[in-house]
């Protein structure tokens, strides 16, 4: 019984360390996943942000123009 225990043991062993090496350098950055999060959060939210600016002057503007017909 040790014996299986043991072999399946190593066997696991042997498994996770060829998993590493085939693929430790997949390895997710998770800093830079952030600062690439955070740098691409930052545009969206300036870009919308310009977005509502426009938007609120041609609201504006519709408003000027409907008083002056009125």
């Amino acid at each position: 019984m040790m014996f299986v225990i043991r072999f399946l043991c190593c066997n696991l062993c042997v498994h996770v360390v060829s998993i590493l090496q085939q693929h430790g350098a997949h390895a997710i950055d998770f800093k830079g996943e952030a600062y690439t999060f955070k740098a691409t959060t930052t545009g969206i939210i300036a870009t919308l942000s310009h977005c509502i600016e426009l938007m609120s002057q041609r609201e504006e503007s519709w408003k000027k123009r409907l008083e002056r017909v009125c």
